[in-house]
């Protein structure tokens, strides 16, 4: 670890970052979905949706429809960085194709997000018949 480049550490050092938090997140929703009958002053983790989601589905679509306002709003910032960094490069080459490389990913993956979110939507309909 100690002879990779400066920007493999910092690669690794966010994917680190991100799949703790991702495990964390994961971790606290199955708690918070298993606790349905949560007293909270004598237990730590209770069902911050109680009263709102009766099951693990509908939970599972409220979450998916934050995730993805969230997907989307990322999206947009990035869009909005490329366009910035598109307009303020001045000709230099190595600047413009570097926002139109940030351009292109946030597009693919607004799209990407947004054909997910589609085929779980046909999904849940296909198994609620």
């Amino acid at each position: 670890m100690l002879f990779l480049p400066k920007y493999w550490k910092k690669k690794i050092f966010f994917i680190g970052i991100f799949c703790c938090l991702f495990f964390i997140s994961i971790c606290s929703s199955v708690v918070c979905f298993c606790a349905a009958s949560c007293d909270p002053e004598t237990s730590f983790f209770c069902n911050p949706l109680r009263g709102t989601v009766g099951t693990l589905v509908e939970g599972g679509e409220k979450m998916t429809g934050y995730i993805l306002g969230l997907i989307g709003s990322v999206a947009l910032l990035l869009i909005i960085i490329s366009g910035i960094m598109y307009i303020t490069s001045a000709g230099n080459e190595e600047k413009i194709a570097s926002s139109k490389k940030i351009l292109t990913g946030s597009v693919v993956g607004l799209a990407i997000a947004l054909l997910a979110f589609s085929l779980l939507q046909v999904l849940l309909s296909i198994l609620n018949m």
